[in-house]
């Protein structure tokens, strides 16, 4: 059985500190919570500064996924609920949370709450981990006395958005998958197989058909730079990132974006369903609609949808209703949206609204994900079997005219 050394603090800031043998973190947490102290710290003893400097790395390195965002939020809403202090409630999802970073960004929720500092503020000392728009819904939620309700609100509105994400990716895994086997299976193809059946072409003393030529020439080509051509592709889609990540790249690219056949669509429906929906969630938050819409605008992915929002905001202090501020730019936002929201706006029910009108839209984009996957499957097929055939035929045809002129 471990020895742990620990120190904890009670409801009137008294701290305790000292050593006991017991079998893990989770059970010195509870032994304490029943003297009534909340643990703050504690190392197993023997390991204290054994490979701290290796622990401090895994603590940083990781990825906190949307959905332990989404636990995260769920169980402090429940347990909130029961009854249990904010500061308990960190506690035990410090013990309970397996993702090594998520665990250092709750312990330090959890001091901060502990010394006196707002949920809020403590949320905000972590911009990477919580967006602007978390922290403004738990601060609406904090000062109106309703935190449960806003942790409530913040849960739908991230399983809303891991749905929306993942319709997305799901939809353009299995085309990426297929394109990326296709092109390393052609490369091999190329590089490794065809220089060996070049050899046997050669041998032929006779003029071959314009395919075979094109294909040893490409294969040649490819066999003799094999390095350079990797090397190209990897310099290539650095660049391509670097430039995709710039501010004049995003300009760039996000334009095309929403003018490409197939992937406008998709770009419009998924700005078009976070915006309502987290505009929805701040408003039904009682947050502001100037507030609302400057932090919505940072929550979206599209420059030119930031940019309209930010006008739109512009307008609204001017005194516009939202509907008419939004529906100066067509290609963004089209007359059912702004047709919406002037009927909340009328009605004063625009966060009900928003909330039926972000439904519509969010299944909209499963149902566009559905069809996209539905035409790029047969044209994967097409472009797969063309170029097999295209190389079937070039490796064929020599040998069929050899065979025809004996």
């Amino acid at each position: 059985m471990p020895l742990y050394t620990y120190s904890a603090r009670d409801k009137e800031g008294n701290v305790k500190q000292g050593e006991i043998n017991l079998d893990s973190e989770a059970k010195l947490a509870e032994w304490l919570y029943t003297q009534g102290f909340l643990l703050t710290h504690s190392e197993e003893k023997g390991k204290q500064g054994e490979n701290l400097f290796f622990q401090k790395i895994l603590s940083q390195i990781g990825y906190i996924s949307l959905m332990d965002k989404v636990l995260f939020t769920q169980y402090l809403e429940v347990m909130l609920k029961a009854g249990l202090s904010l500061v308990k409630a960190l506690n035990i999802l410090i013990s309970q949370t397996t993702n090594r970073k998520f665990k250092r960004v709750i312990q330090d929720l959890h001091r901060n709450v502990e010394t006196g500092v707002t949920f809020y503020e403590a949320l905000s000392k972590h911009p990477k981990v919580f967006s602007e728009l978390y922290v403004n819904v738990v601060k609406t939620g904090e000062v109106s006395g309703k935190l449960t309700q806003a942790l409530n609100q913040l849960a739908v509105q991230l399983k809303k958005d891991r749905d929306l994400v993942k319709k997305v990716t799901g939809a353009m895994t299995y085309p990426a998958v297929v394109v990326v086997a296709m092109g390393g299976i052609g490369f091999l193809m190329m590089t490794f197989v065809l220089p060996k059946l070049v050899t046997i072409f050669e041998e032929f003393n006779t003029r071959l058909p314009l395919p075979t030529r094109i294909l040893i020439a490409v294969s040649k080509f490819m066999g003799a730079y094999v390095l350079w051509i990797l090397g190209g592709i990897v310099v290539f889609c650095f660049l391509a990132f670097r430039i995709m990540r710039s501010s004049k790249g995003r300009l760039v690219f996000h334009r095309i974006y929403l003018y490409l056949p197939i992937i406008s669509k998709v770009v419009k429906k998924v700005n078009l369903a976070r915006f309502i929906r987290n505009l929805s969630s701040l408003l039904a938050s009682g947050l502001p609609i100037l507030e609302a819409l400057d932090v919505v605008s940072d929550a979206l992915g599209n420059v030119y949808y930031k940019k309209a929002v930010k006008a739109s905001l512009t307008e609204v202090q001017k005194g516009t209703a939202l509907s008419k501020a939004l529906a100066h730019n067509h290609l963004l936002f089209p007359p059912i949206v702004t047709q919406v929201i002037e009927v909340g706006e009328e009605t004063g029910a625009l966060d009900e609204i928003l909330v039926k009108l972000a439904e519509f839209y969010e299944e909209d984009v499963d149902q566009t994900m559905k069809n996209i996957s539905t035409i790029i499957e047969p044209i994967l097929m097409l472009v797969i079997g063309g170029a097999v055939g295209a190389m079937a035929v070039a490796v064929i045809l020599p040998i069929y005219s050899l065979t025809s002129a004996l």
